[in-house]
């Protein structure tokens, strides 16, 4: 069995905090010893949120734990400021990918059916978790937006008698969910 998920969230103002950081470290691991789990020293990593120049140097059971700049923690991606860049360009990825299997599976050229398709099967990846990342930054909603982009600019194309169907941009749907 191991010990999974667990993090250590704490104000480290100074070089002071340090020695304080550490003992929640050896803490968890007399617990975790004590009720026989095991802590794996390959995935336990230490990232400090906010500017800093200098990252101490934590041990767990006599292992030094890795430094990171960015973690993904329960699917998620971000890195030290909580910058969610990486994680949006992944969302984008996996969406443009489904788009492209949508038009290579389905051969229809029924408007309702692949706008429905992409709703079911594209939409939802880009939408999923994004009140906990909220993307922010214009680059990052521009990426994610440009999805949809694509996908219409496809469907206008497989679509000769393609009517105008407006599909709300990810910043109105967003406005939708908060009502």
């Amino acid at each position: 069995m191991f010990a999974d998920d667990i993090k250590i969230l704490g104000e480290v103002n100074d070089s002071i905090s340090d020695p304080i950081v550490q003992q929640a470290f050896d803490k968890i691991v007399t617990w975790a010893v004590a009720n026989g789990l095991s802590l794996s020293s390959d995935k336990t990593q230490v990232m400090r949120i906010g500017s800093h120049s200098i990252s101490p140097v934590y041990a767990a059971a006599d292992h030094v734990l890795k430094t990171v700049s960015e973690v993904r923690d329960l699917g998620f991606y971000y890195d030290y400021r909580l910058n969610f860049k990486k994680h949006c360009n992944i969302l984008v990825s996996k969406g443009n990918r489904r788009s492209f299997n949508l038009f290579k599976a389905l051969r229809s050229k029924n408007q309702d059916v692949l706008l429905r398709a992409y709703k079911l099967y594209v939409r939802p990846i880009l939408e999923y978790g994004s009140s906990v990342f909220n993307p922010y930054a214009k680059n990052d909603i521009r990426a994610l937006e440009s999805v949809q982009n694509s996908f219409t600019r496809k469907l206008m194309l497989r679509c000769s008698s393609l009517r105008y169907v407006y599909i709300p941009n990810g910043s109105a749907r967003g406005c939708q969910h908060w009502v």
